[in-house]
C-alpha cells in the first residue's frame, strides 16, 4: 500500500510461556518493551497515512482499515485535533492531515464568525462536536472489530507555520484564548491555554475509554 509515511514497529514473539487472559492492550509483565493484546504477545507492523483519519471527512477510513486488515497490518496512528496540517506542508502530497476547509472535523464546533485561517468559521472551543466524536468512536470500534491497535495521539509540536492555523491560537476561536509563542504551547506557561487542553485531553480520553485496543501518545 502506497503511503506518505511508513510507521514499522516490531515485537518479538515470545513462546512457551502462560500469559494472563486479558483483552486489554498493556506492557507485557515480563518484558515492558513489548505489548499483550487479548492474551498474547503481539507484533505490531503497519503503513500510516499520516494521521488525518478522523480530522479529514474526506478520508474513507473504512476503506483504509480494511486495507490494513487484508494486508495483514494490525496498526494505525490518529492525531486527534489540536495539531492540522495546510495543503503543500513539508511537500507532501495528497496529505490526509491537511483537509478542505469544508472536510475539516476537530472536536469543537465552529461559531458563527469568519476568521479560520485555513477557511471557514472560527471555533468555539467551549462547545464539543458532536460528529467528531462520533467518527472518532467509530473508527475506534472499526478497528477492534479488525484487531488493529490505534495510537491515539494528543498533540505535537507545531512545526513550521503550524500554530497559525491551531483551533487553541486566539486569531481561530472566539473564546479569547491567550496569545503565547509556539515555543511554549504545550507547556504550563502557556495562559489561559492549559486549561482548555485539559478539558480537550479528559474529553477524548473520557469517549475511549470503553476501547481496548487503543494507547494515547501525550506529544508527537
Amino acid at each position: 500500500m502506497k503511503s506518505s509515511v511508513l510507521t514499522l514497529l516490531l515485537f518479538t514473539l515470545l513462546i512457551n510461556s502462560v500469559y494472563p487472559q486479558t483483552k486489554v492492550l498493556q506492557l507485557h509483565p515480563e518484558n515492558p518493551h513489548y505489548f499483550l493484546y487479548n492474551g498474547k504477545p503481539l507484533l505490531i507492523i503497519s503503513s500510516g497515512e499520516h494521521y488525518g483519519s478522523i480530522v479529514n471527512k474526506g478520508f474513507d477510513y473504512k476503506k483504509y482499515l480494511e486495507t490494513l486488515a487484508k494486508d495483514g497490518l494490525n496498526y494505525t496512528r490518529i492525531f486527534t485535533g489540536s495539531y492540522i496540517e495546510k495543503v503543500g506542508d513539508f511537500g507532501i502530497q495528497r496529505n490526509i492531515l491537511a483537509p478542505t476547509a469544508t472536510n475539516l472535523l476537530l472536536p469543537w464546533k465552529r461559531s458563527m464568525q469568519d476568521g479560520f485561517f485555513l477557511g471557514g468559521n472560527k471555533f468555539d472551543i467551549a462547545s464539543w462536536d458532536d460528529e467528531y466524536f462520533k467518527r472518532l468512536k467509530d473508527f475506534v470500534s472499526s478497528a477492534r472489530e479488525k484487531d488493529i491497535i490505534v495510537e491515539v495521539t494528543l498533540f505535537s509540536s507545531y512545526y513550521g507555520s503550524g500554530w497559525k492555523y491551531c483551533p487553541f491560537n486566539p486569531s481561530n476561536n472566539i473564546n479569547n484564548t491567550d496569545n503565547i509563542p509556539a515555543n511554549l504551547i504545550n507547556t504550563t506557561y502557556n495562559g489561559n491555554i492549559f486549561k482548555e487542553q485539559e478539558k480537550y485531553v479528559k474529553k477524548i480520553v473520557k469517549e475511549l475509554n470503553e476501547f481496548e485496543n487503543i494507547y494515547f501518545e501525550i506529544q508527537n
